[in-house]
């Protein structure tokens, strides 16, 4: 079980979409580290993922997820939520949803992504078909629960205007003491509660061309008031426009509320980011194969955060795309001596390239973590430029 998911993970990292794209794989250095001599066949991988099970997925995304949380991968005070549509082409039967880029109904599986804000790096997924009834609370709740646990010092709650429900702000803010910043619906009613404020209570906010206010207002299922954050904005030919944020905090600005509001855009560009993963290419559509690729290809983008974290320098920001081209795409020799596996690499890089390997196995000798690996024969790794 070990091997299948350490090579699905490293097919993950290597832009290999689909299970089916492992049977043509030459680079036996992929096979090696995930400890088979050679990568099975596509069958071999879709037998592993019919004996997971969806729970054993999430299992496996939280114990991740609190190990990295270990090695500094989150600051875990401001999270987002989002829903992520993945589109199925086939023709058997499953849920549908609008897709949000083709702007129509069609059949696939609703993905629910929790981000750390600061960091954008992933902490926790979950997948569900396509139904009515399916609430925001039944999916907010519990996956703002199990990210507490592993982020214990979560502070924020950053997602979109399908969450804005009042029953889900009730419990937020009186069960699990989190603040949250959702967009307004805009409603008529709304519409008119916000241009009901006085021009005299709003002021410019510095550096855009745009006012700004606020006002306590209601909501059903909230007991209490809620911040109601009010922007107008002028559209060309001199119509107004306005914006609305939903807060419980207040003590943070208005500024700075509506920057972390705008900053949820980040997870969106995660899931660009994540192309190259193959973050939207469903291997089924039993959602315990989703949950356990899924699980493994958010393993593989942040197995890549923590190198570009020990990289530093201009590799922090590369996309998993990127990191690929730069440092992993190279040819090189592997072989086995005794109680080391020798990677040793002939031309064909650039002296940046070099200096960055070096500077990741410094960090692990330094760190100690360069230990003899079990599925490498209890093997260290060593690394050789020629």
């Amino acid at each position: 079980m070990l091997q299948s998911v350490l090579a699905l993970i490293f097919l993950a990292a290597v832009g290999k979409k689909r299970i089916s794209k492992a049977e043509a794989m030459k680079d036996h250095g992929i096979a090696a580290l995930a400890g088979f001599a050679r990568l099975p066949s596509k069958s071999y991988f879709f037998s592993f993922l019919d004996r997971t099970t969806q729970a054993g997925a999430e299992r496996f995304e939280i114990a991740s997820a609190k190990g990295f949380k270990k090695m500094g991968l989150y600051r875990g005070k401001i999270a987002n939520l989002d829903a992520h549509f993945i589109g199925y082409f086939g023709n058997l039967k499953i849920g549908k949803d609008r897709h949000p880029t083709r702007n129509k109904i069609m059949r696939g599986i609703k993905a629910f992504f929790i981000q750390d804000q600061e960091t954008r790096n992933p902490v926790f997924a979950r997948v569900e078909y396509p139904r009515r009834g399916l609430k925001p609370e039944d999916v907010a709740v519990s996956m703002l629960e199990i990210t507490r646990d592993i982020l214990p010092e979560l502070e924020k709650a950053v997602f979109d205007k399908w969450f804005s429900v009042g029953s889900l702000l009730e419990y937020l803010d009186k069960e699990m003491k989190i603040k949250f910043v959702t967009l307004l619906k805009l409603f008529g009613n709304r519409i008119e509660e916000m241009t009901n404020i006085p021009p005299g209570e709003f002021r410019k906010i510095v550096g855009e061309d745009a006012m700004i206010a606020f006002k306590d207002t209601d909501l059903r299922g909230y007991s209490g008031n809620v911040k109601l954050i009010v922007v107008k904005k002028e559209e060309d030919g001199g119509e107004e426009k306005y914006y609305g944020y939903l807060t419980n905090d207040y003590k943070s600005s208005e500024e700075q509320i509506i920057k972390e509001k705008a900053w949820r855009w980040r997870i969106e560009n995660f899931f660009k980011d994540c192309d190259f993963l193959g973050l939207d290419k469903l291997p089924s559509i039993e959602l315990n194969k989703i949950a356990a690729l899924l699980a493994m290809k958010f393993f593989s983008f942040n197995l890549l955060a923590c190198l570009r974290k020990d990289l530093g320098g201009d590799y922090k920001k590369m996309t998993p795309e990127s990191i690929f081209e730069e440092i992993i795409e190279f040819p090189a020799i592997v072989k086995a001596k005794k109680d080391m596996l020798v990677v040793t690499f002939y031309g064909n890089y650039k002296p940046r390239h070099r200096e960055a390997v070096e500077r990741v196995m410094q960090k692990l000798e330094e760190k100690e973590m360069n230990l003899p690996i079990p599925w490498l024969g209890n093997r260290k790794i060593e690394v050789k430029f020629k």
